[in-house]
């Protein structure tokens, strides 16, 4: 089994290149810049994963009221995703 020898840094930007082709499934900007500091709050090394704590560790951080809404009630189709 190979290891891989990269920091936290890198394998993210990785990761958020692989997310790419999903953002068309996000129909508001808004919701799609939430995905990219969603998935950076829930990945990055904070021990806290409450909203308040991924907000503060990613750069750019939306309101917390938008990244609120992305998280429990913006619209989107899990078939979208599952599709992409």
């Amino acid at each position: 089994m190979a290891v891989l020898d990269e920091s936290p840094g890198p394998l993210l930007r990785r990761l958020m290149t692989w997310l790419t082709p999903f953002r068309v499934c996000f129909g508001h900007q808004a919701q799609r810049i939430a995905l990219g500091q969603y998935v950076n709050g829930l990945l990055n090394d904070s021990p806290r994963k409450s909203m308040q704590a991924m907000l503060a560790r990613v750069t750019g951080p939306v309101r917390y009221q938008a990244f609120q809404h992305f998280i429990t009630d913006a619209p989107w189709e899990a078939e979208d995703v599952w599709r992409v």
